[in-house]
């Protein structure tokens, strides 16, 4: 009782930061503050979630929509298209890639270059399964596999894909393709698994994916197979059709490769397997929401683990005949008493060392820090399915509504302040640097990321209001504020330049935004 007093006692504080929510059952999507509080709504689509949302740093919705009426619509997790929208929920483009022989679904990963990598199931006849070597009484007349798009959203273009069945393996017949011993080729699916015909013909049930930009790698889980896998990006779609393309590591369930029994899994029906961001503690690891087996016992827990990589190759390293590790995990929520999410659900690592979580059909989120003491908890209130798919929690308070500024005609850029109603009523004041973000300017403790140049005092100062419209303020009651920059043409001298800018809150002075950065063209 009193080490639980001390440990109580010691929980790391909250993480700032505004979440993600997009429920199940509404077309709306929104943020959510530290509070509890929705400070900002989405509420143009006219879809509901298929099933992610995520958001970018320019304050971008960038949201998977559900299309009905088609085959495989009726599939748990089924979706169809992409939209975004704007901060202030004007649609910017969106993609849909939805017939009767292929259907987005699940989550989509967001690449820094701005292209979307998607989920989709792709519809393979029974002619076709058989003849890879699947045996016919678990075919059926068809199956949904499972295939990865990269779409470039600025033309609408599939710019890269890969597609599962190109990546498999059988035991049953030497006189079909790709047969071979299922222990020697673990970089490849055994066609025969599950050993069962899969309900609504779902064969593997895809339902996350992640981008590791440093590596090059994305990172899938499958909820039949219990199991998660990373394939290279580094690859032509025509390279990922082939040896480049078959499995770099997998991990959860290796009887899945004849190379371990039921007592060996450490996954179960997991969802939202993702690598832990590089500014979180335990950066580069692995984390997953491990849904867990349903029964009296069930249990849910949340576990991050170390792949076996080789940093130098970007290879994963397995032995002769054993599995691949780890066979011990780094850390895991596994509280008690338990917890249980049957399905859906997710979870993401935060900068404190904290670790938010999604009871995804119970509509709940928590926060834990790395004892797993709450220190967050909300629950979305409805009289619909509260469902929740997952949340992200962003540290992101200041957005714009573009990233160029057109030098010889003038330009407009409007930023919008979300600071959380805990923040309500709070002056603030925006200012500009063109000097750059790092090291930044420390102020009474407070780190600002901004170099203090001429520009910042031109942005403070009264004479020049007129271009930086609502630069000083207070925030309204949700913690929330609008400012413009407005000029008519400015200097040829200034193209190539980069201004940034960052707001800070008054009285006292103890919070500061991120910053944002324009880019001046002629």
């Amino acid at each position: 009782m009193l080490i639980s007093l001390i440990l109580s006692a010691l929980a790391v504080p909250q993480q700032d930061g505004l979440i993600l929510v997009g429920p199940s059952s509404s077309t709306d999507t929104f943020l959510l503050d530290n509070n509890g509080t929705e400070v900002h709504t989405w509420t143009t689509s006219t879809y509901q979630p298929g099933q992610a949302s995520y958001l970018t740093e320019s304050g971008h919705l960038i949201r998977t929509v559900r299309v009905s009426g088609l085959p495989a619509s009726s599939i748990g997790g089924s979706g169809g298209g992409v939209e975004i929208y704007n901060y202030n929920d004007v649609l910017i483009s969106a993609f849909f890639y939805a017939t009767n022989n292929h259907l987005l679904h699940h989550d989509i990963a967001v690449m820094p270059n701005g292209n979307i990598l998607m989920i989709a199931w792709e519809k393979i006849l029974d002619v076709d399964l058989i003849a890879a070597g699947r045996d016919a009484g678990i075919s059926g007349p068809f199956l949904w596999s499972e295939s990865l798009l990269e779409v470039d959203m600025t033309t609408g273009s599939i710019v890269w894909e890969w597609h599962v069945i190109d990546h498999v393996v059988q035991d049953r017949d030497p006189a079909k393709p790709n047969y071979g011993v299922i222990a020697d080729n673990q970089t490849r699916l055994d066609v025969n698994q599950p050993t069962s015909l899969p309900a609504a013909s779902d064969w593997l049930h895809f339902n996350a994916i992640d981008y590791n930009a440093d590596l090059d790698q994305i990172a899938v889980s499958s909820r039949v197979l219990s199991e998660i896998f990373i394939i290279d990006h580094n690859t032509t779609t025509a390279q990922a059709a082939g040896v480049g393309g078959d499995f770099l590591y997998r991990w959860g369930n290796p009887e899945n490769y004849d190379r371990g029994t039921p007592a060996d899994r450490m996954l179960s029906g997991q969802h939202d397997i993702q690598w832990i961001a590089n500014d979180c503690p335990g950066a580069g690891n692995l984390i997953v929401f491990n849904n867990g087996r349903p029964g009296p016992s069930a249990a849910s827990t949340v576990d991050e683990f170390t792949p076996p990589l080789d940093p130098a190759t970007g290879t994963y390293t397995i032995g002769i005949t054993g599995s691949y590790g780890p066979t011990s995990l780094a850390w895991t929520y596994d509280p008690t008493p338990s917890f249980f999410g049957s399905h859906t659900s997710g979870c993401q690592r935060q900068p404190n060392g904290n670790t938010l979580i999604c009871n995804g059909p119970n509509g709940e989120l928590f926060e834990v820090d790395p004892v797993g003491n709450t220190v967050f908890n909300w629950s979305y209130s409805t009289t619909l399915n509260p469902g929740i798919f997952k949340v992200r929690r962003y540290q992101t308070s200041l957005f714009q509504d573009k990233n160029l500024f057109h030098a010889s005609t003038g330009d407009a850029v409007d930023f919008d302040l979300a600071a959380g109603s805990m923040n309500a009523g709070r002056p603030y004041i925006l200012v500009g640097t063109m000097s750059g973000t790092s090291p930044g300017t420390t102020v009474g403790g407070l780190h600002i990321p901004i170099n203090v140049d001429a520009f910042t005092n031109i942005t403070r100062s009264a004479a020049y209001s007129s271009f930086f419209l609502d630069f000083q303020g207070n925030l309204d009651l949700l913690g929330n504020a609008t400012a413009q920059l407005i000029t008519g043409p400015i200097p040829s001298g200034y193209v190539g330049r980069t201004m940034h800018f960052a707001y800070v809150l008054l009285s006292p002075l103890n919070y500061s935004s991120n910053a944002t950065g324009v880019d001046i063209v002629f």
